[in-house]
Order: C-alpha cells, then structure tokens, then sequence
C-alpha cells in the first residue's frame, strides 16, 4: 500500500492531518474490522494513487489519478448506495459525469444495496470524501456505527472514537514547538 507523500490542491485539510488519520483508520479497522472504516479508509489512501493512471476508485472502481472531479462523483453514487437508494437514471449518472460506459450495471447496484457491509462501506466513503472536499470539517464524521457484522457501536464508544479523530486532525495542525 502507498503512502501518502502529498494530497491534491482540491482536498481541504491539510496534509499531515489527512495523513494522521488514514493511519488511525487503517489501525482503528485491525481493531474492528468496521466496513464503515475501511471505506473510509480506502478513500483517503486512494489520494495516494498507488497505480497512478490505472488507480481505481473506491466504490465505482473508475481508474485515473484522483481530481475532485472523481471525488465529488464516488461520494454521490457512495451516499445513494450507503442509504439504499434505488438505481439511477441516466441522466443521474450523466449529471455525476459518469457516462454509460463507466456506469454500474443495475444488477451489481442492487447486490450492493441489498448487503449491510456493502452500505456501511459506502457510508465510510461518503463521509471521509465529503472531509476531503470540504463538505464538512469534523473528521468525527468518519467515526463508524457498526462493527464488522453490523452490530451497532454503543452511543458512548462512538463518541470515544469521534473524540479521538478530533483530537489526532488537531494535534496534527499544530505545529510542534522548536525543541
């Protein structure tokens, strides 16, 4: 897996926060193996572009070098699935510039809906895109609801994990003080 060496002019925190936190995502998702976290995960680790031109992206498998463009798409067709939203027309998919040959066939949109990881996994990718692009600027977005088998995480250990993802994009802001 690549690691991040910069992040693109397009994403919103800063890099060393993007950074923090793909690696308390990818630690966090050896702990609970919460599909919510590894979408999550994926979409910050996508900024890596580990394949360059051939890189895929992290719900509609579309290749090339990661642009807002492919961001703002991956989290619109990522929220519709994520909230089982039927298929959507084409002028949807126009609208998301994702032309009929790079569209998800309704059969592969329907197995995805139809399965909880698949949601929770689309879920993960909606929230940490919409960081990315600045939609919101809580990183605790990215905190998950479930566990590997969709059992929900309690109130109180949400709020543990939310707390934490705060804490690590801010201490990753401030500068360290010369020693």
């Amino acid at each position: 897996m690549a690691r991040l060496t910069d992040v693109p002019d397009w994403v919103r925190p800063p890099f060393a926060a993007v950074c923090a936190t793909e690696d308390f995502l990818l630690w966090l998702w050896g702990q609970m193996k919460s599909a919510e976290l590894l979408g999550a995960h994926a979409s910050l680790a996508w900024l890596g572009a580990e394949d360059g031109e051939e890189t895929r992206t992290p719900v509609t498998t579309r290749m090339g070098l990661p642009s807002e463009v492919l961001a703002r798409t991956e989290m619109h067709v990522a929220d519709r699935i994520a909230e089982a939203e039927p298929y959507p027309s084409l002028y949807w998919w126009e609208a998301q510039q994702v032309f009929e040959a790079e569209q998800m066939d309704p059969g592969e949109w329907a197995t995805r809906i139809a399965s909880g990881y698949e949601r929770h996994f689309a879920h993960g990718v909606t929230v940490a895109l919409g960081w990315l692009l600045g939609e919101f600027d809580d990183p605790a977005m990215m905190a998950p609801f479930h566990l590997h088998d969709g059992t929900p995480l309690t109130a109180e250990e949400r709020e543990r994990l939310k707390e934490a993802l705060r804490d690590l994009s801010r201490r990753a802001m401030t500068p360290r003080a010369a020693g």
